[in-house]
């Protein structure tokens, strides 16, 4: 993945250098979600075992999203979004886990994104 964007950045530096242009400023967001559930079993089994379980359960990620528009009508991007929660990653848990990343260029011609 880090060999992924590194090529994607070598990409939008020489795109940046072949067409010489200023952007007028970058505009950064940072958004997300959480979603948290809670959950209660009190049951007894058919074999006469009362069952009782407890669990709280959540999902929460980020967004990282930059873009700018350059003096040539180019507009470039990145858009990252991580899990910062994932506790059923095997081998261990990891609490910041990439789920998507991409690069774009758009302009009249359309849009690319490279991820």
């Amino acid at each position: 993945m880090k060999k992924l964007l590194m090529c994607s950045a070598a990409i939008a530096l020489g795109l940046a250098v072949a067409a010489p242009a200023k952007a007028d400023g970058i505009k950064l967001d940072l958004a997300g979600h959480f979603k948290g559930y809670v959950t209660w079993i009190n049951q007894d089994t058919a074999d006469g075992v009362n069952e009782r379980h407890f669990d709280i359960l959540r999902e929460t990620e980020i967004h990282f999203t930059g873009e700018t528009t350059l003096d040539n009508g180019l507009t470039v991007g990145v858009h990252h979004e991580a899990d910062i929660d994932n506790q059923n990653a095997v081998p261990v848990p990891d609490f910041f886990l990439t789920e998507e990343s991409y690069a774009y260029f758009s302009g009249a011609w359309g849009r690319v994104n490279f991820g």
